[in-house]
């Protein structure tokens, strides 16, 4: 949908808006991802603890122990690689690092702000602007595919946008149904694009706990 903007300020206002979004939603990922590592590690870890427990009690299990050691040696394994990309992937500072990003572009929008509806050219002050704007992009990493969609469509005015108001009769009514079906496919891509690639936390865990479940059941 074609996007009507009143100069050229107001187009480096909207690219600002949408890039700090995306920097705040990927820091709210790292953040996640940071959680969900060390309480990976935490639960590995106690599940570590309570097989040694019950393999060296008088509580009955259904493996027997050289299969019970192979399991305890695969858990220690996972544990060092979850330690490792924990390590690697420094998520807790590279979270703060791109919200300070997300803040600095945060003031540069209400900068660039009072000058979308100005008359003049102002071509020094949009320079400077472009290039402080490229500036904070370049100090920090970039963010993920999934982050930009968060911003793009939580930017978007799906049922409000001046097309739909200024359309009557069938024409407008495709054109909400339309504009419902890609706010639905958008959802989709990100709930996909925000739950993949965290979904190996999940299912270690489980996966561990299962086993140790069926080891005493």
């Amino acid at each position: 949908m074609k996007v009507e903007l009143d100069n050229k300020f107001s187009e480096l206002n909207r690219r600002i808006k949408i890039t700090s979004k995306a920097r705040y939603n990927a820091s709210r990922r790292l953040t996640l991802k940071d959680n969900l590592s060390q309480s990976t590690l935490a639960l590995l870890s106690v599940a570590l603890i309570l097989i040694s427990l019950v393999s060296t009690s008088d509580i009955k299990v259904n493996f027997d122990s050289s299969y019970i050691n192979i399991m305890q040696i695969i858990f220690a394994v996972l544990i060092l690689t979850y330690s490792l990309l924990l390590s690697a992937g420094d998520y807790s500072a590279r979270s703060v690092k791109t919200h300070r990003c997300g803040m600095e572009l945060g003031r540069l929008a209400r900068k660039v702000k009072p000058l979308e509806n100005s008359k003049e050219e102002n071509d020094t002050q949009y320079a400077e602007y472009t290039n402080e704007y490229y500036n904070c992009l370049e100090k920090y990493e970039n963010h993920g595919g999934v982050d930009y969609l968060v911003a793009y469509y939580s930017s978007r005015d799906w049922y409000g946008n001046k097309e739909i108001k200024e359309t009557t009769g069938a024409l407008k009514y495709y054109l909400i149904v339309n504009s419902f079906l890609n706010k639905v496919k958008s959802k989709i891509s990100i709930f996909w694009g925000s739950l993949y690639p965290i979904s190996h936390y999940f299912i270690t865990i489980f996966g561990v706990y299962y086993w140790l479940y069926l080891m005493v059941s």
